[in-house]
């Protein structure tokens, strides 16, 4: 149990080919943050 909170993560630099990704990302995030509201916000009414 103890090796599994030792976790080292890695940096990668994953070239992808997409411009601008770091936008496309922060967008994504927005769709992700509400999605998540939406659905603890209507689960309440199920």
């Amino acid at each position: 149990m103890t090796s599994a909170l030792n976790i080292v993560t890695e940096d990668k630099n994953l070239e992808t080919g997409v411009e601008k990704a770091d936008e496309i990302a922060k967008g994504l995030r927005g769709v992700l943050a509400d999605t998540y509201a939406i659905m603890f916000k209507t689960q309440g009414y199920h």
